[in-house]
């Protein structure tokens, strides 16, 4: 499989709050899930070498004990190379 060179841009929001439960919690994105086995993201992204393409909106599906950010760069990999 080749890698792809997704990265995460300085002004990326590394942390969310939202509420679960009636408990405020706080997560970053290297945290991993611990709330249930499937939580749907959605998320944000630009391809730097196809501004043409403008902002994109995408969803993916992180399960329990996998990193927010390892559910949404798998997704934005697989989508980037399905296009190559």
């Amino acid at each position: 499989m080749k890698m792809i060179n997704t990265f995460r841009s300085k002004t990326i929001n590394e942390e969310d709050k939202f509420k679960y439960n009636q408990s405020k919690l706080s997560v970053s994105l290297e945290d991993q899930n611990f709330l249930k086995d499937r939580i749907v993201l959605l998320y944000i992204y630009s391809l730097p070498k196809m501004p043409m393409h403008g902002f994109k909106v995408g969803m993916t599906i992180c399960k329990k004990g996998e990193t927010y950010w390892h559910a949404i760069k798998s997704r934005i990999d697989a989508q980037i190379w399905a296009r190559s």
